[in-house]
């Protein structure tokens, strides 16, 4: 509970304040904008205001009058302005945070932030907000690697980080989180390379901490970068095994890159195709297919593939430079 010397939060001092987790979303005062796995938008400065000081009092319980007094500075209004500011974050909290977080009314006194994470002991798996908040945070990264954007989404990654600390003991959340790491790191200036690296290493061993199939996070470790000139080794790495394990999209996936890479595309033609017909709309396997034709000459094919592609997804990078290099490079 804050006392009476608490100063204003002034929306200038919004603008110097870094960005936060708050549940699986993050909170960017600068911005006033709040981004989850349930999607994102711009934060009116008050209702801002409300989310920065029940954050700052990590879970306590924060009086109305706090309340006035570090939003309003003092400043008399009505209580309608108050609760319409939380109702507004507790949209915030419903819709971007996907249930990750809620804003607790305490009677007669104010309110408090909660999270889904565990408390007091309990497992995370026991509130209320769990399932909703992790399933939303694997929806997410599934659709982000789905797209295969040369440069990851950080928000992405970002939900899936929030997820792993709601839920440590789940293993697709580890493996996922690796295989975005991954992907990643392999687009990453040099100086951020690193890092990713390391951090992609740490959540594929959890995962397979937890449970040793986790075919995500051995796909992440047998093809994280430097891979130039190490395809064979890597093509080793990954399918040593994968037979034993129940193997996912992401794995098919690489070996099919893999195959190509060591001069095999009449292999790699197969495992993209039933790819693509058990998932059609995944923009990362059309434009790996498009290369895959041109090198067996199947040019006709490939144009159609091109095509489509680029109906589909008419922003994605990826498919404009397959598409531009196929057109340059064929006559």
């Amino acid at each position: 509970m804050h006392g009476a010397t608490d100063p204003l939060l002034t929306t200038a001092e919004l603008s110097l304040r870094a960005d936060f987790p708050l549940g699986l979303a993050t909170v960017s005062p600068s911005a006033r904008r709040v981004d989850g796995p349930g999607g994102g938008g711009a934060v009116e400065p008050r209702v801002m205001q409300i989310l920065v000081v029940l954050a700052e009092a990590k879970g306590k319980v924060v009086t109305r009058d706090t309340l006035f007094r570090r939003c309003w500075g003092g400043v008399y209004v009505g209580e309608d302005s108050l609760n319409r500011a939380i109702a507004g974050a507790r949209r915030i909290a419903e819709i971007a945070g996907a249930g990750s977080f809620a804003i607790e009314t305490i009677p007669r006194t104010g309110y408090r932030l909660t999270s889904s994470a565990a408390s007091d002991g309990a497992p995370a798996s026991a509130t209320p907000a769990y399932g909703a908040a992790v399933a939303s945070a694997l929806e997410v990264g599934v659709k982000t690697w789905r797209l295969g954007l040369p440069a990851v989404p950080a928000d992405a990654i970002a939900c899936l980080r929030a997820a792993a600390e709601l839920a440590p003991d789940r293993a697709d959340v580890w493996g996922l989180l690796a295989l975005l790491l991954r992907d990643a790191a392999e687009y990453a200036e040099p100086a951020d390379c690193a890092a990713l690296v390391g951090e992609c290493e740490g959540a594929a061993g959890r995962a397979l901490a937890i449970d040793a199939t986790e075919d995500n996070a051995r796909t992440a470790l047998a093809c994280l970068p430097p891979l130039f000139g190490g395809w064979l080794e890597a093509r080793e790495r990954l399918v040593t095994g994968r037979s034993a394990v129940r193997a996912s999209s992401a794995s098919a996936h690489a070996v099919a890159v893999l195959e190509m890479a060591t001069g095999r595309p009449s292999a790699a033609i197969p495992i993209i195709e039933q790819l693509i017909e058990d998932d059609p709309l995944a923009a990362i396997y059309a434009y790996k297919r498009v290369y895959h034709l041109w090198t067996l000459g199947r040019l006709s094919e490939m144009d159609r593939v091109a095509d489509r592609a680029m109906q589909l997804w008419p922003a994605h990078p990826a498919i404009w430079f397959a598409r531009w290099w196929s057109l340059a490079c064929t006559g």
